[in-house]
């Protein structure tokens, strides 16, 4: 293959942590975790609003409140943990 067409051609990273947070990198660093802070931040604030429905303005039994957060944000996390293992794996196939 040719090296101009392949965009990883670079040598692993020696010191992966001093590249990140010691370079030229560190702003983006910075800028993906605030966005990462932010998607918790929507996610859990998410949630806890949709507790607080069910125990004040809907009046349901504590326990079933429980199974239907837990029904209900189940299928989002599995969803998240694929994408992070496609990512993952995306990433050790350019390696």
């Amino acid at each position: 293959m040719d090296a101009r067409l392949h965009p990883y051609t670079t040598a692993p990273a020696t010191n992966p942590w001093r590249e990140a947070f010691v370079s030229s990198n560190f702003k983006y660093v910075v800028i993906a975790s605030v966005v990462v802070l932010g998607q918790g931040c929507v996610w859990y604030s998410g949630q806890f609003w949709a507790l607080f429905y069910l125990q004040s303005v809907n009046p349901i039994a504590l326990p079933a409140i429980m199974f239907l957060i837990a029904i209900f944000v189940m299928p989002e996390t599995r969803k998240h943990s694929i994408w992070e293992e496609g990512a993952i794996e995306a990433s050790r196939s350019r390696a």
